[in-house]
């Protein structure tokens, strides 16, 4: 000790102690934690997850390393004190390894070294004591800036000496936090550890690392985020939300009062943490002018006095270099963490009111609903698509707008008073530099600009309505031109529909560029606001005579001060609108929430047991073979049960002088005077439309208001399942639509499937039922979806189902394969079946008939009981079923139609075949199918998944070979067989005809016949069957049983109950550059104008500081005259003018280039759509344009301007001060490069990760809204089956994708920020370093340092800018890809042929047809000639070229060999459009667009109103439409009534219009939608109306087109029959009547 110290100098020897104490902490906790780090073990999962205290220890611990770098720059000060020098500076190196050595714990969790830790803290105390008592003894110590230091390190000291303790006798008593002692089985995933990791880790967001390394190898998926930890999920954050809204208040205001309790006590902490963020930000700012005038005046030499005085180290420049740089780091810290707070309870705020909005819409009465039309007497029938309606549109907005806003408010709730605060704290302090000046230029701009800001603002918000009204209004148009392309296309009304578009699209633009105009003045505002404030202070500095003030010191300071005001300014108008946003969203969500609710509430409290127990026996009775056995071996009864059979039973529930209303005003009641229900029976109600029948199935579930009378539930309470129409799907897969979350049952499964005739459709999708549904259930037509509905009723365990009209999308053979197989066994096993159904040909199934009128039970009886009006029903069943059987119809199994609309919808979407090209090559034709057919899918009693590879589309026709294939046939017979089961060889029906002859040869012969490349696919294990079914059943019949996932090669593969969708492939942008042209030259020379304006804004504005400078560096040097003063105020003045005036022109140029570019993208998306081919748009799913011109549009029309105008400005201002610092200190160069490739390192990384987040979460968002809107649609069966519980569950799992989504990338954009801001802090102390020590001017100094401060600001901003820019070019990408698909080729070049008759003759010479380019060939060599005049019906298979033919004749596909000639004409040779007026098409599907009658029927206005009235007698409308008050204007929309058959024929009414003057009309299956005799009356019409014109007929029943001339037959693509209906029918073995004799054929 007395080598380095005095004897009796206690000073010294104390600091002696301090360092050789820290000096041996420095080398003693470097030691251990590489010992930890290379040999300890990881951590135990035994251990608890948390240590105790460690947030307040990690704050005190960064106080105390802040402290102790002040500590050695002020030893600093005095070198020549080697103690004090060396204690002061070994300090901060040994809170570094101390530091090190508890993360290091921390990872291993090795608690027992804290001790060490906690010694050290101990010991550090006495030092710090020691040091006090010292510093005590000597004069005025209280000035002293070592007293503070060693004060503060004393409580510091003793805090984190605690803490360890604390940790360390946890250790010993082995203590687990009660909160933390369970482990959560999903830890092990979690990516967020935010509240798991170190806190030094938790604070600089070091845990985000590993993800987003990850992220930059590959694109991060879904699964790539992991689970959420328990305390951030949804669940427990919506218990929370909820004890505090239901438990706390009951009244109104209850709402903001659950908020406050609910983001306790982050959202608090948040605002402190924001308060020392904001304090720290003006340190920078006021330590700037203390090193310019420390570079200003002279040097003395330093003091005898060993202490550092408070006022020496705040006046030393290098000591404040120290000051300035802390204090940028520690703003980045606070300033980020507080933001992470505050969206961490935001997101968890957001997702507890999605929860708690999504609860209320499953309790949401129906009655709540402010729909105005609806349809019969119930609410309950609303269409599928109507998104436009009240309901849906509100809970969408609800669920992600309203949500939103609300969140957004929590996180910007803190500005509205830090903002005030900061904003006075700058004001006080640019008085203390300038002067009363400043105060006046501030409130100037205050004044003048922020009240223009707020204005700007409100109109931004209103005209932002405006827009959104005019956005809705066009795409719901576009939508409806997309339904009905085929319409348009065919009728070419495509110049018609684009003008329609391009004049809703016109009044869109005049609001989107007063918004481009209004954002444009706003930005102007804020570049105005910090010119303003300058040039009013320094003018005001003069004519105040207070010019001796203008010295480096205070201008510069001023200036930097002036950037830090710019910032809040620019917010404070924002933020109040957002706050204003977020009352009237509550508003909302609080009025959504008193809406009435349902009374039928019931939730299923045994779910979690009925998923453990499972009842076998509650679908069918064993005994029922009719159930049990094969579809395709069992008989139908087609019997009524006689009299004899009916015994007494028990009663579900009877009614007596019962009402019921849907408790809104104006509605009729519905009346039950004295109704039994008796269980275990199949119960139809029938009656005449809007007599009430949806009406009783609701109030039999609990959906209608009770209103009078009795109910007795004789048996307690009974489960219930109710399936309404439309259909109900979630756009889940088939398999979970079936089940709905219900426990996992093969042979249940596999029983219900195949009752209800879904096999052979499952058979035709590549991924059989684990088919994800898309919007409305598509792929699957209308007939699939009821049946999935049925599938699905009848799998719960409900004992009471009612299906309301399911069999009316189902023709005859199915319906009755339906009720006989499914409906009906399951009346026998006990269940009670309430079928509503206008089929009355099925009415002998039922058990007791109910017949409906005017809104009360008129009759109740038993079939064929003759007594009142259920005498007459029966009547009118026997002629149904009479007409039915004159039809000829086949026998049951399936539907041609509904198959054959299933494989053209895959065609539209793009499906692709499961078979690998690669695994079926040098297969041998018709047995290499059979070989496929029986390879076994599983291999050592585990289930493996065929590899997901590109396949090829699709087509619709199944049956006909590719173009290129060497194998077609494998292929084909690949595809149309299906598999066998490996044990019995039984064959399928559907197989082809060599599999119906051969045998397919056991599992030794496969393996001798099999090719070498299939012999791989076959594992020696594949004899080995696994067994799934019901309680461990084990029987052979089990796995007979058992579901397997039929792909489209037939290879039917057992599958677990659990399907996961496949991933999607990740967008990729392409071409950057190529796609920044293109918009460039979209926004004309207005985008070269913009670029050079803002480049030469930032230009003057730099020339403007200058100028400053150099006036404060001569005011400085020598005081300047006021004639001086005044020229060089005027000069500065003229430069920010004009940088003004270019920012301004900038602006102006920038929102010129965006209007421009809007209407030009747009209109060539438009045009390109609508001339696109009609085989582009069945392979393009609707989906996609839809949201091309809404989600892309928008992005072009409002958020690409405005990203390209913020990323410029953000670009040039850090430009620029990076050119400035290294103009000004060449040497910074050094530094600065560096940092500019950390930068560019840290963007690369954060641009990677966070286009794939933000895809993460808009698509997890989009799943959260679309189930919300489904669950809406179909409330009334979720409370029917008590699926409260299990739809939480799901939407719950939804949230939490979305909230870990949200979270992590603004984890993502925090360590971004964090990163940026530690780069900006390095910048300004190497720019301030470079100026002290070269011993620059202060201006030079000044001028660089101002400038270097703008970094932190900006930087992040700059980065997050370049990431929004990233990813909205996506959007621009998709746009520009499809502008530039091919287009339909008009021939408007070729001339029309002179004296071109319209007879109406068609011939086909050798013509082979492709739907699309080198696509398959659909028709081969057809060789047909049609007379004018005559009726020509087209029949065939499903998939046979039945619609490819009549598409040929208006030219809509590609001939590849052949002529076609209409009245001798080829017509490839004429133009297209004169071609389609000349044919007439009525395509299958039933179209109409919103407007008027006469709109739909002649939009172009070339007919009569005579003709018109003629044309609607004809199809039927007559009646209806002179019922209606406008007549021919009358509206037509979806609640209108002029759905289903009355759509067919107003379909019918526009051919018949536009038929008149035609050569030819085209009918393709037309009124599909109506009964037999009604499409015979209205084929006849259409003939009489058109009685020259040449009528060809694709015939969905024979009966309807018996009258005609000629048939053709079509088989494959070939005609293969030609002649008279009745002589074909009448041959027993001509092609047309095998084909209606064998099964699965329907016409």
């Amino acid at each position: 000790m007395e080598a380095v110290c005095v004897r009796g100098d206690g000073r010294c020897q104390a600091y002696a102690l301090a360092a050789a104490l820290h000096s041996l902490n420095l080398y003693c906790a470097a030691i251990f934690t590489a010992l930890i780090c290379c040999c300890g073990r990881k951590r135990p999962a035994r251990a608890p997850s948390r240590w105790r205290c460690q947030n307040v220890r990690g704050i005190t611990s960064i106080v105390l390393g802040v402290v102790w770098c002040c500590g050695a720059a002020a030893a600093s000060l005095r070198p020549a004190d080697t103690v004090y020098l060396v204690a002061s500076l070994m300090a901060p190196l040994s809170w570094l390894a101390a530091a090190a050595f508890h993360v290091s714990l921390w990872t291993r969790r090795s608690l027992a070294p804290t001790l060490y830790l906690a010694v050290y803290w101990f010991l550090t105390t006495l030092s710090s004591a020691a040091l006090l008592f010292e510093h005590s003894k000597r004069e005025s110590f209280e000035t002293h800036v070592e007293v503070y230091i060693q004060g503060l390190t004393l409580i510091c000291a003793i805090v984190m000496g605690g803490a360890d303790c604390l940790c360390f006798y946890d250790e010993v008593a082995k203590y687990t936090p009660t909160k933390h002692n369970q482990k959560s089985p999903n830890d092990s995933g979690v990516i967020y550890k935010y509240n798991e990791t170190h806190f030094y880790g938790k604070i600089t967001f070091f845990w985000l690392n590993s993800l987003l390394y990850k992220g930059c190898d590959i694109p991060l998926e879904t699964d790539d985020l992991g689970p959420l930890p328990d305390e951030e999920k949804s669940k427990t954050c919506y218990e929370k939300f909820e004890q505090n809204y239901s438990n706390k208040y009951t009244r109104k205001s209850s709402l903001w009062k659950t908020f406050v309790l609910t983001v306790w006590p982050n959202f608090y902490i948040a605002g402190i943490l924001k308060l020392f963020g904001d304090l720290m930000g003006v340190i920078a700012p006021l330590g700037l002018g203390i090193i310019i005038q420390f570079m200003d005046k002279e040097q003395t030499q330093i003091g005898d006095d060993p202490d550092v005085s408070i006022d020496e180290f705040f006046d030393n420049g290098y000591a404040m270099l120290m000051v300035v740089t802390l204090s940028l780091i520690l703003q980045a810290l606070l300033s980020q963490n507080s933001t992470h707070l505050l969206t961490v309870e935001g997101t968890k705020l957001k997702s507890s009111l999605q929860n708690m909005v999504f609860d209320k819409c499953m309790r949401l009465a129906s009655w709540s609903s402010d729909v105005v039309e609806t349809d019969e007497l119930s609410p309950l029938l609303q269409a599928p698509k109507s998104e436009e309606s009240s309901q849906t549109g509100m809970l969408m907005n609800l669920v992600s707008q309203d949500t939103y806003n609300i969140m957004s408010c929590v996180w910007i709730c803190h500005y509205t008073w830090a903002i005030p605060l900061k904003i006075s704290v700058i004001l006080y302090l640019l008085y203390t530099k300038l002067g009363v000046s400043a105060i006046i230029g501030a409130a100037t701009s205050i004044i003048v600009i922020t009240p223009l800001q707020f204005y700007l603002g409100k109109k931004i918000s209103d005209n932002s309505r405006n827009i959104s009204k005019c956005t809705d209004h066009r795409v719901s148009k576009m939508s409806e031109i997309l339904q009905g392309m085929n319409v348009i296309k065919l009728y070419v009304w495509e110049d018609l529909f684009n003008e329609k578009i391009l004049q809703l699209r016109e009044v869109e633009l005049k609001h989107l560029n007063r918004d481009s105009i209004c954002w444009g003045l706003l930005t102007f505002t804020t570049q105005c606001s910090s010119v303003l404030v300058t040039i009013v202070t320094f003018t005001m500095h003069y004519f105040l005579g207070k010019t001796n003030h203008l010295t480096t010191v205070n201008v510069f300071a001023g200036l930097a001060l002036f950037n830090q005001l710019t910032i809040p300014l620019l917010i404070l108008p924002v933020t109040v609108l957002m706050v204003i946003q977020a009352l009237v969203s509550t508003k909302r969500i609080r009025d959504f929430l008193d809406l009435p609710e349902s009374k039928n509430n019931q939730i299923d409290k045994n779910y979690s047991t009925k998923c453990r127990e499972l009842d076998e026996g509650l679908i069918i009775d064993p005994k029922d073979k009719i159930f049990i056995d094969d579809a395709n071996d069992a008989e139908i009864n087609d019997t009524f049960p006689e009299d004899g059979t009916m015994q007494s039973q028990d009663y579900l529930i009877k009614y007596r002088n019962a009402a019921f209303s849907w408790g809104i005003k104006d509605n009729l009641w519905l009346e039950i005077e004295d109704l039994d229900i008796p269980a275990g029976k199949l119960i139809m109600v029938v009656g005449s439309s809007g007599s009430g029948k949806t009406s009783l199935l609701a109030a039999m579930v609990g959906e209608m208001q009770y209103e009078r009378g009795h109910i007795d539930n004789c048996n307690g309470y009974f489960s219930s399942w109710y399936a309404g129409q439309p259909p109900w799907l979630l756009d889940w897969s088939i398999r979970d639509n079936i089940l709905m979350k219900s426990p996992w049952c093969a042979t249940r499964y596999a029983k219900v499937v195949r009752a209800t005739g879904l096999r052979p459709d499952l058979q035709l999708l590549p991924d059989g039922d684990d088919t994800v549904l898309g919007s409305y259930g598509s792929p699957l037509s209308g007939g699939q979806r009821v049946r999935v509905c049925i599938a699905r009723a009848l799998y719960s365990q409900a004992q009471l189902i009612a299906l309301d009209e399911p069999l009316g999308a189902l023709d005859a053979p199915l319906a009755r394969h339906v009720v006989a197989r499914a409906l009906l066994p399951a009346a026998r096993s006990g269940r009670t079946i309430l079928l509503a159904t206008s089929r009355l040909e099925l009415l002998h199934y039922a058990d007791f008939v109910i017949v409906m009128e005017g809104g009360r039970v008129s009759c109740v009886g038993r079939p064929g009981v003759c007594e009142g009006a259920l005498n007459q029903w029966w009547s009118l069943a026997g002629e149904a079923r009479a007409a039915a059987a004159r039809s000829g119809a086949g026998p049951p199994g399936g539907t041609a139609q509904e198959r054959s609309l299933l494989i053209r919808s895959l065609s539209r979407n793009n499906y692709q075949r499961s078979v690998s090209e690669d695994n079926i090559i040098a297969v041998s034709e018709a047995t290499g199918a059979h070989l496929l057919a029986e390879v076994s899918m599983c291999t050592g009693g585990t289930w493996r998944r065929t590899s997901r590879k590109t396949r090829t589309p699709l087509e619709r026709q199944l049956s006909s070979p590719p173009t290129s294939a060497h194998n077609h046939k494998l292929r084909r017979e690949v595809r149309r067989s299906v598999s066998a089961d490996a044990t019995n060889g039984a064959l399928q029906r559907d197989g082809s005809l060599l599999r119906r002859i051969l045998r397919p040869p056991s599992q030794r012969a496969l393996i001798r016949w099999t090719p070498r490349t299939l012999r791989r696919l076959i594992s020696s294990d594949s004899d080995t069957n696994v067994e799934i079914g019901c309680k461990g059943t084990t029987d052979d019949s089990t796995f007979d049983a058992t579901f397997t996932t039929i792909t489209s090669n037939g290879v039917e593969s057992n599958a677990a109950s659990d399907s996961r969708p496949s991933k999607a492939e990740p967008e990729i942008l392409r071409n950057e550059s190529a796609i920044w042209k293109e918009y460039l030259m979209c926004c004309g020379w207005w985008g070269v104008m913009y670029c050079v304006a803002a480049a030469a804004g930032q230009g003057l504005a730099v020339a403007a500081d200058c100028w400053l400078s150099r006036l404060a560096e001569n005011n400085t040097r020598q005081p300047l005259s006021d004639n001086q003063m005044w020229d060089m105020v005027q000069m500065y003045a003229g430069w920010c003018a004009c940088g003004v005036c270019a920012g301004g022109f900038a602006q102006a140029a920038c929102a010129s280039a965006g209007a421009a570019a809007r209407r030009m993208l747009h209109d060539k998306l438009l045009r390109a759509t609508l001339n696109a081919p009609l085989h582009h748009h069945h392979a393009t799913p609707q989906g996609a344009y839809i949201h091309r011109f809404s989600n892309d549009i928008s992005v072009v029309d409002k958020k690409l301007p405005t990203a390209v105008s913020r990323w410029t400005q953000l670009a040039l201002l850090c430009g620029a001060a990076f050119l400035v610092n290294i103009i000004l200190s060449p040497w910074t160069l050094l530094v600065l490069l560096p940092a500019l490739l950390f930068f560019i390192a840290l963007q690369s990384v954060y641009l990677k990760n966070a286009s794939e987040l933000q895809n993460i979460e808009a698509n997890s968002a989009a799943g959260v809204v679309t189930l919300t809107a489904q669950t809406s649609t179909g409330a009334a069966t979720v409370r029917a089956g008590q699926l409260q519980t299990r739809l939480r569950d799901v939407f719950q799992n939804r949230v939490d994708i979305n909230h870990n989504a949200l979270l992590l990338l603004n984890a993502s954009n925090r360590w971004l920020g964090l990163g940026l801001d530690l780069v900006g802090a390095c910048t300004v102390f190497t720019s301030l370093s470079v100026a002290l020590y070269s011993g620059s001017a202060g201006a030079v100094a000044g001028l660089a340092g101002t400038y270097a401060l703008i970094l932190p600001i900006y930087l992040a901003h700059l980065a997050k800018c370049r990431a929004d820019l990233h990813l909205q070019l996506a959007s621009l990408e998709r746009i520009i890809t499809d502008i530039n698909v091919p287009q339909e080729d008009y021939r408007d070049d070729c001339p029309i042929p002179a004296g071109w008759q319209r007879n109406g003759k068609i011939e086909f010479q050798e013509v082979s047809v492709q739907q699309r380019p080198n696509g398959p060939t659909i028709l081969k060599n057809i060789n047909v000639t049609v007379k004018p005049g005559q009726k020509i019906a087209v029949c065939g298979r499903s998939g046979s070229g039945k619609s490819t033919l009549l598409l040929t004749c208006t030219g809509a596909t590609t001939i590849q060999s052949g002529r076609v000639l209409i009245d001798g004409q080829d017509i490839t040779r004429i133009p297209l459009k004169p071609l389609r007026h000349r044919i007439v098409v009525l395509p299958q599907e039933t179209t109409m667009f919103s407007g008027t009658l006469r709109e739909n029927l002649d939009p172009l206005a070339v007919h009569t109103d005579e003709e018109i009235w003629q044309c609607l007698k004809a199809v039927g409308l007559y009646d209806f439409v002179t019922a209606q008050s406008a007549g021919l204007e009358c509206s037509i929309s979806k609640h209108s009534g002029w759905a289903g058959g009355r759509g067919g024929r107003v379909c019918a009414a526009r051919a018949a219009l536009h038929a008149r003057p035609a050569a030819a009309l085209l009918l393709d299956e037309p009124a599909a939608a109506l009964d037999a005799p009604a499409q015979r009356v209205l084929l006849r019409a259409l003939a009489t109306l058109a009685p020259h014109t040449t009528i060809i007929t694709v015939a969905h029943r024979i009966s309807s087109v018996r009258e005609y001339d000629s048939s053709i037959i079509l088989e494959d693509g070939r005609i293969v029959e030609r002649g008279d209906i009745n002589a074909l029918l009448s041959e027993p073995f001509s092609k047309l009547s095998r084909m209606l004799t064998a099964p699965n054929y329907v016409v």
